[in-house]
């Protein structure tokens, strides 16, 4: 039988080990065994819901990092995606972001010991409300949640609000007059709201409860990172070995079937594509040289850059610094207003790599979809605008 964690809260800068009855002892963890959850108090901390196509969950981060860019610029906020359900396509979960000198400072009351590390007012939660508020002498710590999944989190001065006023909050902000609200004063009542968080704690330990899984200490989403890395390259091992036959075969089957393509059929679809695109029913020679004028020829509004320069740019961009050989250019679309790119790339480093040389070409990209191929790397779109039609 695996042993119990043994629940602690961390309570006026120490920890005490609560018991079912809302007891609390003071806790030494020096020299002690056996795991542990603590019960935090966290003031700074914010839960960023997502549904990403990806499957990798170092890829999950990467794409939150550049989501949730203008709040961990500064360097000062931690990033924990925690997953709630993955599937060989897509991941959907909450992202956590903590600050770093907060958890920190719960840490360091462990000593360097390992300790699973959730926000306090999580615990009252745990057995199936829809929100809960948490008072201590100095602040409101309130939590909703929608289908049993975080969904937001909020830290007041106690000076300013009341838990009645929380409450309140909660159930306008979930849109529901009769959400169930758990509340807990460490003040009021202590004992009381001990046994609460107490007993919410051990749903928080039962394997089949969503929020099992939710620890903010730095230790553990390290961990998660380093298997989800490991399981990714032993599964392109396993692919690339299984496959080796497959792909041989199919380099063959399209070797043939360029061998065998029909020079008209080339000139038709050209015909038809070029129609497509500029419309006219004269007579068309040599749609890719025409086409080529065309886009010459156009005005692109005011103080727009030709065909000419955007390909000189990017080009530029694509070997500044070293050729960018990982990273695939499928198509690119030109017109008045813009230029949209698609590629692959094998991670996010390389696309945020591309955007950062395109800046310094003087264009400024925007990011769009990003997708997982079937090979493991990322379809992405960048958009570049210098005028509006």
């Amino acid at each position: 039988m695996a042993d119990v964690a043994r629940i602690c809260l961390e309570r006026k800068g120490s920890l005490l080990e609560l018991d079912d009855g809302g007891g609390g002892k003071p806790v030494s963890v020096q020299g002690e065994k056996g795991a542990l959850l603590v019960l935090c108090p966290f003031r700074t901390l914010a839960i960023h819901p997502y549904d990403l196509p990806l499957a990798n969950l170092t890829q999950v981060r990467e794409a939150l990092k550049l989501r949730l860019q203008p709040y961990l610029a500064g360097g000062s906020l931690d990033l924990l995606p925690m997953v709630l359900a993955r599937d060989a396509k897509k991941t959907r979960g909450v992202a956590w972001l903590v600050a770093k000198a907060e958890r920190d400072g719960h840490e360091a009351l462990l000593g360097g010991r390992q300790a699973r590390l959730v926000p306090a007012v999580l615990a009252l939660v745990a057995d199936g409300a829809d929100g809960a508020v948490l008072a201590d002498e100095d602040h409101l710590y309130a939590v909703a949640l929608r289908d049993g999944e975080p969904l937001a989190f909020r830290c007041q001065p106690r000076r300013r609000r009341n838990v009645e006023a929380e409450v309140q909050w909660l159930r306008q902000f979930l849109g529901h007059e009769e959400a169930s609200i758990v509340t807990a004063d460490l003040v009021e009542d202590e004992r009381e709201a001990r046994k609460l968080l107490h007993r919410g704690a051990l749903s928080l330990c039962d394997p089949n409860n969503v929020l099992a899984s939710v620890d903010l200490s730095g230790k553990a989403i390290d961990a998660a990172l380093r298997a989800d890395r490991f399981m990714t390259v032993a599964r392109r091992a396993i692919l690339t070995s299984a496959a080796a036959g497959a792909v041989a075969a199919l380099m063959a089957a399209a070797f043939l079937f360029f061998l065998k393509a029909d020079l008209q059929n080339v000139q038709d679809r050209s015909e038809a594509l070029y129609r497509e695109t500029f419309g006219g029913e004269g007579v068309i020679r040599d749609p890719l040289s025409q086409a080529r004028a065309r886009l010459v020829s156009s005005q692109g509004g005011s103080g727009a850059p030709d065909l000419a320069d955007i390909l000189a740019s990017v080009g530029s961009a694509w070997t500044a610094g070293g050729a960018l050989e990982t990273l695939t250019l499928e198509s690119l679309r030109y017109n008045a207003f813009g230029a949209d790119f698609v590629g692959v790339a094998p991670d996010v480093k390389d696309i945020e790599t591309l955007q950062a040389r395109l800046k310094g070409e003087g264009l400024e990209s925007r990011l769009g979809d990003i997708q997982q191929t079937s090979g493991g790397r990322l379809r992405f779109s960048l958009s570049l605008r210098w005028d509006q039609p």
